[in-house]
């Protein structure tokens, strides 16, 4: 069933626990999607207190266990998660690490993409791509695509933050919620109706990363009974390069219908079209090697863009969610749980170029650097120096040119189908309690796609004029499909004993794969089978009810699809044992825990960095499969230190390496970050107003792969290994954010972010040598918001 949070968030509990809702207030930022949809949303009627609908004070429900409350005790501190198990569980009970980010630090930071908010979480940071596919690192493990309320999928574009309620972070394996995933699950919980009338409307202009529009729409439609929400956003964003842009329409309307006070039933549609560049960054200096601070290319500036707007990814994605939820007695309860995407998606790519491969040796040519300094001779099939010699200390850049033609332009579409029902019976007695949960979840997904060779004439990379791309008439770089489905059945078991002092758990997850894959334009087929038995166990004890002491060990399979040239790929299976102190002291206020884990994977897959090359080899290279070994220990705070200051923070020290010692493309060993706001609220002449202040930190990072191309180097000999190595690391980087919001009255409030106040020079993510993101320099935004 579902209540309102301070915040008029929809809220669901255990049927034993009974909500009054005296304390609701409006939402604190609701969105324009346009003029028009705004118009028409706050024309919906309002519903008026009378005899037959009694003020919201009065109203008291009972609610399932399968959502959360959205209790806090602060600003950035959340009391409970789903994302776990599935069903309602406190944070001090949870057998895992679980950090949930709340709206409010979403809101506070002006949050453009998830990491801008999940980054105040231990062990989460900037990976490879920032500007697509919400690529994040999670202790060690790169992770693409978006999970929205336990649904995972793939988008070009990053998940709009108007969409997001709260975020819940599940760190390592997680044989429930996703035991294909190793490194751990970033799940955006959604907005839903909630049976109070509310709205605001949000208008944001600044110099990158800003200007949109965002609505959020609530009416009760049927007292007590139905209640919908919309929530959209219109973004027209750029960053510093000129061709970077970020053009995004997202709504989401929904509904909850209530059948009574023990079952409700919530539908939500997401529409979203999107537009963004394919920008990939500017080229290192040609001389930086493996032990080097990497530079840019000193002849250029840091806001070329190589790209232009042609080359870029559109994506238009139709989602369809039900969530029925019902406790047909005191005990038992069952939520089903419904998905369906419809994706379609196209986008140009094209390769500045990398270091290219000997033909003599079929290894990269660390002196050639980025940008392609070298070009094959068509006639002879012989490297020839483009603009400088390979071994001339002295490197002329000046006239350096670099072939450009390498490319492609893909189209795609994926239809997801997925199911998720889950049972869960308690049972209480005496001190004890019983938890026991069950379920059910199928996912299948098709995906066809085809494209086409795209080039770029030559180019002088120190005199860059922007030159329109040239396209293939015939699909010769590949035509196909794939299908994947896979199902999963769990069964779990938590006793909770000696009133919470003892809680064990333990489960059993059966989890079937099958992967089948069709590549037409080289008339190959593969298939890929995989079952696997995953057990997990855990223990929390707590000596007393601050303090918790827990224990976890968690199993991770994951099939890797196939390739058209090996077939079948190897199988990743995996394991994570943890173990962590929390503690909630000065009344819960202020929550911290403190992590030791360690995970071991087998037959990991990286991409090879030997596809990185123009023109890029066609079949490509398989992927390199290698085991890992990920080790750390990582801590974390959320803090309501008075009714005015609120704090969140982390560090977190990671080691990832192979067997051979070898690092990983992205991985930072250690992070931090922490954010400070303090909020004037007992009168004066500054109250309303509430000042932050937040500070992120990355240790250097390996900018590619281990190369050249393979994790064991051309020139080993049986006697002697050498081992493959990145050949060049990103700089550690601090950046100091502030940010101050100003609320006039109950209807007005503005807020400014201003990110990188200090304009520190920084790079912020690499694909490879010839694709290094600049980082974003200052950058001034302001929010103004109408609530009604």
């Amino acid at each position: 069933m579902v209540g309102l949070s301070e915040d008029g968030v929809a809220v669901r509990m255990d049927p034993t626990v009974r909500v009054s809702t005296h304390t609701m207030k409006t939402p604190k930022r609701v969105l324009l999607s346009t003029a028009a949809v705004a118009a028409l949303a706050a024309s919906l009627p309002a519903q008026p207190a009378t005899d037959a609908t009694p003020p919201a004070k009065d109203e008291t429900i009972v609610l399932s266990p399968f959502t959360v409350s959205s209790e806090t005790v602060g600003r950035y501190a959340a009391t409970e998660s789903t994302s776990g198990t599935r069903v309602r569980e406190s944070l001090m009970d949870s057998p895992q690490s679980i950090t949930v980010i709340t709206r409010d630090l979403v809101e506070d930071v002006g949050a453009t993409r998830i990491l801008d908010a999940a980054k105040y979480a231990a062990n989460i940071s900037e990976s490879t791509i920032p500007n697509a596919q919400d690529r994040t690192n999670i202790r060690g493990f790169q992770t693409d695509g978006a999970t929205i309320d336990g649904f995972n999928f793939f988008s070009y574009a990053n998940v709009d933050p108007v969409l997001i309620d709260r975020i819940e972070i599940v760190k390592g394996p997680n044989a429930i919620l996703s035991p294909q995933i190793a490194q751990g699950t970033v799940n955006v919980v959604s907005k839903r109706p909630f049976f109070k009338d509310a709205g605001s409307v949000d208008l944001e202009v600044g110099r990158y990363d800003s200007n949109g529009a965002e609505l959020d729409v609530n009416r009760v439609l049927i007292d007590g009974k139905l209640a919908m929400r919309v929530v959209g956003a219109v973004r027209e964003a750029d960053d510093q390069a000129p061709g970077n842009f970020n053009h995004t329409q997202v709504a989401m309307p929904m509904v909850t219908y209530r059948f009574s006070d023990k079952a409700q039933v919530t539908v939500q549609a997401q529409f979203y079209n999107t537009y963004n560049a394919a920008y990939g960054g500017i080229p290192v200096d040609f001389s930086v090697g493996t032990n080097d601070p990497a530079v840019f290319l000193k002849t250029i500036p840091e806001d070329l863009d190589l790209y232009g707007t042609e080359i870029r990814r559109h994506s238009t994605g139709q989602h369809y969610r039900l969530f029925f939820e019902a406790s047909p007695s005191e005990h038992f309860s069952v939520r089903l749980a419904l998905n369906q995407i419809h994706w379609a998606g196209d986008s140009i790519g094209l390769s500045v170029n990398t270091s290219p491969i000997d033909p003599s040796t079929g290894q990269h040519v660390p002196e050639a650097g980025a940008g392609g300094m070298l070009q094959q001779d068509p006639s002879t099939g012989n490297w020839v120096s483009s603009g400088r010699y390979i071994n001339n200390p002295i490197f002329d850049e000046s006239s350096a040119t670099t072939p450009y033609a390498a490319g492609s332009w893909g189209f795609q579409t994926r239809n997801y189908y997925n199911l998720q029902n889950d049972y869960s019976y308690q049972l209480d007695f005496g001190d004890n309690k019983s938890t026991t949960l069950a379920g059910y979840m199928v996912d299948y997904l098709k995906n066809p796609s085809w494209s086409y060779n795209v080039g770029i004439p030559n180019i002088d990379i120190t005199h860059f004029v922007q030159q329109p791309i040239t396209v293939s008439p015939t699909k010769n770089l590949g035509y196909g499909y794939g299908i994947s489905w896979d199902q999963q059945v769990y069964i779990s078991e938590q006793l909770s004993l000696l009133k919470d002092h003892v809680i064990l758990s333990g489960g059993y997850t059966h989890a079937d794969y099958r992967q089948y894959s069709s590549d037409i334009s080289r008339a190959t087929t593969a298939q890929n089978k995989v079952k696997a038995n995953l057990p997990n166990a855990a223990i929390v004890v707590k000596p007393i009810s601050e303090v918790a002491i827990f224990a976890d060990t968690t199993r991770q399979s994951q099939p890797n699809g196939t390739s058209p040239i090996t077939g079948a790929n190897p199988t990743t299976t995996g394991k994570q044992y943890e173990v962590g102190l929390r503690s909630q002291l000065l009344d819960r206020r202020v929550y911290s825990t403190l992590t030791y884990f360690n995970i071991t994977q087998n037959n990991f897959s990286i991409p090879n960095q030997a596809n990185a090359v123009n023109p890029p080899p066609n079949p490509p290279f398989p992927p390199i499969f290698t085991d890992r070994k990920v080790t750390g220990v990582e801590w974390e705070i959320s803090a309501a230190i008075s009714d005015q200051l609120s704090l969140i923070g982390n560090v977190a020290y990671t080691h990832a390496r192979t067997p051979l010692g070898q690092v990983f493309r992205g991985v930072a060993e250690r992070t931090g970050g922490a954010l400070l706001n303090y909020r004037f609220n007992k009168g004066g002449p500054l109250k309303g107003l509430s000042v932050g202040i937040g500070v992120d930190y990355i240790a250097k990072r390996p900018g590619d792969n281990p190369s050249p191309g393979t994790f064991i180097a051309s020139s080993s000999t049986p006697g002697h290994l050498v081992v493959g190595q990145p050949t060049f690391y990103l700089p550690a980087r601090t950046l100091l954010n502030l940010m101050a919001t100003y609320k006039f009255d109950q209807h007005w409030k503005a807020q400014l972010n201003i990110d990188n106040v200090t304009n520190v020079d920084y790079m912020a993510a690499s694909t490879a040598r010839n694709t290094v993101f600049p980082g974003t320099p200052f950058n001034p935004r302001l929010t103004v918001t109408y609530a009604f």
